[in-house]
């Protein structure tokens, strides 16, 4: 009878596992954002009297790509919000902001979001050319 009783609770046992497992396959994302809404954005600023670049991120891909001719400087780039609630992520694209600002020969770029999104995922993606001699300093925070 003991015999019998190892075979029943080692399968039960690995069943129970392979259940648990499969909980995190069929609902990879807990908060369900199956919305998506982005909006696409993009400054041209004048390089003159500059030489460097900061950036301030959160969230999102950044690709900084130095130009040997360029005389400008193209901050350019997507605000995402994925939410459970098509018209809750197109409304909460609003408080995704870019801001630029200059100081010295340094120009600041800064991703503003709210500190708590309350479930969404919030990211700004950027691409940036700046001329090639330019320092670049990136901060995702």
């Amino acid at each position: 009878m003991k015999t019998l009783k190892k075979y029943i609770v080692i399968p039960a046992a690995f069943g129970f596992i392979l259940i648990a497992a499969c909980g995190h396959i069929i609902d990879p994302d807990p908060f369900n954002n199956n919305y998506k809404a982005a909006s696409e954005f993009s400054f041209t600023i004048s390089a003159e009297d500059k030489s460097a670049l900061e950036l301030h991120s959160i969230n999102g891909a950044v690709t900084v790509i130095g130009d040997a001719a360029s005389t400008e400087v193209i901050v350019s780039g997507t605000k995402v919000v994925r939410s459970d609630d098509e018209t809750d992520a197109q409304n909460y694209l609003k408080n995704l902001k870019v801001s630029i600002a200059e100081s010295g020969r340094t120009l600041f770029v800064t991703s503003e979001q709210p500190d708590n999104t309350h479930g969404r995922d919030v990211s700004i993606e950027y691409e940036i050319h700046v001329p090639k001699e330019w320092a670049a300093s990136v901060d995702l925070a």
